[in-house]
C-alpha cells in the first residue's frame, strides 16, 4: 500500500521522529500503517502555502509499540530525500493527493489533518516523477527490501574483517561474479559458516540494485566533481562510496552511498575524508571542505 506520512522537517516535532530513520506515530493510526508499505513524506503548514510539500520517500521496514503502548515506532529503509522538493499543488491546477483519489477516498481532496493517509498509486507516481525520480526506481528499492529482509541476517562482519573499506566496496561491485565471489569468500575463511558466506552474495546483489539506480539518477556522472567519463572516453567508470562504511555497519541504504568518480573515490579514503551531512560537504582530514555539486537523494 502506498502512504503520506505528514513529518515537519524544517521545525521540532513533538515526538520522537528521526526523519528518514524513524517515524513516530499515535497509536489511533495503528491499523493505517503496515510493513512494506511504500511512503511520501508530507509537511504541512497551515499558514504559510510555500511550505506545503513532499520532500522524500522509503519503505516502512518494522513497527513495533512503545513503552507504555500509547504510541507506535516505525523504522524506514531505501529512503531518498527529494530534490527538488514537490509542492501539494498540481501544476495542471488541484492537489497531487486529488490524482486518482477515488481509489483510496471518496473525497476530492485528502484528509491534510491526518497524520497517516492513504494516497493513490497515480498521484504516488506523479509525486515521485515531478521529484526526478520513476516508478520504476522505487519498484527496485522495494526489490532491494525484500531480498535483504527475506534473508536470517547471519552475522557477516567477521568475514568483512578480513578486507579493508576499499577492497569491501570492490567486492560489492561487480568485478566478481557471485560464484567467483562465493569461491574467494570459502577460500578466505574456512571457518565461517556457508550460510554467512551466502549472506555477503545476498547482500551484494542488494547493493548492485541500489547502486546502478543511484548511478542512473546521476547520468554516471560523480557527485563531487560532476566528471562523466563516458563523454569523453566512451565508459561509465562511477563507483559507489559508502559514508558509513560497510565494513561497520552493513548499510547499503540509498542515503549511505554516494557516487564518485575514482579519482574522488581513492582521495575520500586515502585523505580520511568525512562526509557532513548537514552541509552536505567531505572534510579532508587536512581541514579542506568539498561540497556536493550534484544531489538528489540525500
Amino acid at each position: 500500500m502506498s502512504i503520506i506520512l505528514s513529518q515537519h522537517i524544517d521545525k521540532p516535532s513533538n515526538y520522537d521522529d528521526i526523519p528518514f530513520q524513524i517515524y513516530h506515530y499515535p497509536k489511533r493510526y495503528r491499523n493505517q500503517i503496515k510493513i512494506g508499505d511504500s511512503f511520501i513524506y508530507y509537511q504541512g503548514d497551515r499558514h504559510k502555502k510555500k511550505n506545503r510539500y513532499y520532500y522524500g520517500c522509503g519503505i516502512i521496514s518494522g513497527i513495533s509499540p512503545s513503552f507504555d503502548s500509547d504510541s507506535y515506532y516505525a523504522t524506514i529503509s531505501n529512503s531518498i530525500r527529494f530534490n527538488p522538493i514537490v509542492p501539494i499543488y498540481h501544476p495542471e491546477g488541484g492537489f497531487f493527493e486529488s490524482k486518482g483519489y477515488n481509489d483510496v477516498r471518496n473525497r476530492i481532496n485528502p484528509a491534510w489533518q491526518n497524520a497517516i493517509r492513504k494516497v493513490s498509486n497515480k498521484a504516488f507516481d506523479e509525486i515521485l516523477t515531478h521529484a526526478g525520480l520513476s516508478n520504476r526506481l522505487f519498484l527496485d528499492l522495494i526489490e532491494v527490501h525484500h531480498l535483504l529482509s527475506e534473508e536470517n541476517s547471519p552475522k557477516i562482519k567477521p568475514i568483512l574483517s578480513n578486507f579493508n573499506e576499499i577492497e569491501i566496496e570492490r567486492l560489492l561491485e561487480e568485478e566478481y561474479s557471485e560464484d567467483d565471489l562465493l569461491s574467494v569468500l570459502i577460500n578466505l575463511n574456512s571457518k565461517a559458516h556457508l550460510l554467512e558466506k551466502k549472506a555477503i552474495v545476498k547482500r551484494r546483489v542488494a547493493n548492485q540494485k541500489v547502486t546502478k539506480i543511484l548511478k542512473k539518477l546521476y547520468n554516471n556522472s560523480c557527485q563531487l566533481c560532476g566528471v562523466n567519463h563516458r563523454n569523453t572516453y566512451g565508459a561509465d567508470v562511477v563507483e559507489a562510496h559508502h559514508i558509513e562504511y560497510f565494513s561497520l555497519t552493513q548499510n547499503h541504504e540509498p542515503n549511505n552511498i554516494i557516487i564518485l568518480c575514482p579519482n574522488h573515490h581513492r582521495l575520500i579514503h586515502c585523505a580520511k575524508a568525512t562526509f557532513e551531512r548537514n552541509e552536505k560537504v567531505f572534510i579532508y582530514d587536512n581541514g579542506h571542505k568539498e561540497a556536493l555539486l550534484y544531489n538528489k537523494h540525500i
